[in-house]
């Protein structure tokens, strides 16, 4: 995409907190965590090796303005946003302070995704709250892997055999799904061809929350079957095939790792002629198998998917992402559900929060998930030339209207055919 998914932000700055204290910080994240001190080799042949500094410099950036200082903290980090990082020279993480009339009124950091996601972010501001407040020496030691450790766990052979493993459970899903998915439209647009839009619904939150205490169910494969559904309705396709964002921390070791975890697991899903408490049921059985089988070389997954693509003469079309991204533990359920009738009200409240174009997109479709003040917000970007926007905003409801039918009534159909088109 043509970014370095810069994460972070701005905050206002501690009370009594001066620039070196963030420097001070700085070194603490970096001793502890070999993630931020870790930064690419690029070799003549194209391959990247990541190398782990044993020591080196960096610093903080302090910023005066005579503006707002919030405002001019936002442009600096959207600033920060828009430059790639230096992979190979610059460490992952960007720390400034911004000052007005000499005194420091905000704090922005960010850290190139490569080196951490969101969760190990959680573990690097827990452990430095933890610090003794005098001393500010650690609580105890980082009991999380560190990415030498894992790296060399990965070259031993309890590693390939995972890996081995996992190949098997993708060649057998690769070798029996259509390979093409999402014919391009007639007439796409001459311009603004990848678009997001973004949505939310109370009702569908309510509904997964009727679902969970009914069934004793997670939310999050009701999500899944509400995608598969949705998208099924929408456009004929069945099975449903999408790779899924898995989070890895439920490894053994891994919890509190500062370093991306994520990897793709591949989920089928059969919808057709059965009831939406069916396809739940499916769905649940096919997140798990795509979790358990989502961490593995991906080396060896790209040769996979080369061999099986000449084998079968066409490209498979994997260009379909779900990423549920409301944490590991979604909230719990309710003692009580919440009754049909306040589902069904809620309905009027659904809106579309905005649309914007994107600059770059590198899949067909993308559905994310996220749970924002009372309500599911649903995210899909998409490739305009496979999936119309008003086609985007069709697979909202449609995924909407599943969740809420199956919180009425699980006996509901999917109301999916083998012989709908694409089935």
């Amino acid at each position: 995409m043509d970014s370095s998914l810069g994460i972070g932000g701005v905050v206002p700055m501690p009370a009594g907190h001066t620039p070196q204290d963030k420097a001070e910080e700085l070194r603490f994240f970096l001793h502890r965590y070999q993630a931020l001190r870790t930064r690419l080799a690029f070799g003549p042949d194209g391959e990247v090796t990541q190398v782990v500094a044993g020591s080196g410099e960096t610093w903080v950036e302090v910023h005066d303005t005579d503006d707002d200082p919030q405002k001019a903290a936002e442009a600096l980090f959207a600033q920060w946003r828009a430059t790639k990082y230096d992979y190979e020279h610059e460490f992952p993480m960007r720390l400034a302070v911004m000052r007005k009339d000499g005194v420091a009124t905000h704090v922005i950091a960010m850290l190139c995704h490569i080196a951490a996601d969101a969760v190990g972010v959680g573990t690097m501001l827990r452990e430095l709250h933890e610090r003794d407040p005098v001393t500010l020496e650690p609580k105890a030691p980082h009991m999380g892997i560190q990415p030498l450790e894992l790296a060399s766990w990965q070259q031993s052979p309890a590693a390939k055999r995972h890996t081995d493993s996992a190949m098997r459970y993708w060649d057998t899903h690769l070798r029996a799904i259509p390979t093409i998915r999402f014919p391009a439209v007639a007439s796409p647009p001459a311009s603004g061809r990848f678009q997001q839009i973004c949505w939310k619904s109370r009702a569908m939150l309510l509904a997964l929350q009727a679902i969970s205490v009914r069934d004793q169910v997670d939310t999050g494969p009701v999500l899944l079957a509400a995608a598969a559904v949705g998208l099924a309705r929408l456009t004929g396709a069945n099975p449903y095939v999408a790779q899924t964002i898995v989070n890895n921390r439920f490894r053994p070791g891994l919890s509190d790792m500062v370093s991306p975890l994520n990897q793709n697991g591949l989920c089928v899903i059969d919808v057709a002629d059965i009831t939406l408490g069916s396809a739940i049921d499916r769905a649940r059985k096919a997140s798990i198998n795509s979790a358990k089988f989502a961490y593995y070389d991906p080396r060896a997954r790209d040769e996979l998917l080369n061999r099986i693509n000449a084998e079968r003469g066409e490209r498979l079309d994997l260009a379909h992402f779900v990423n549920d991204r409301r944490g590991m533990a979604p909230s719990a359920p309710l003692d009580l559900p919440p009754a049909p009738e306040e589902i069904i009200a809620a309905l009027g409240e659904t809106s579309l929060l905005w649309e914007a174009e994107l600059r770059l997109f590198n899949e067909k479709l993308m559905v994310n998930f996220d749970e924002i003040n009372g309500e599911i917000q649903v995210t899909a970007e998409a490739d305009t030339h496979y999936f119309a926007l008003d086609d985007l905003k069709e697979l909202m409801s449609k995924m909407e209207a599943v969740t809420v039918e199956a919180a009425l009534d699980p006996a509901a159909s999917t109301a999916v055919s083998r012989h709908m088109a694409g089935g």
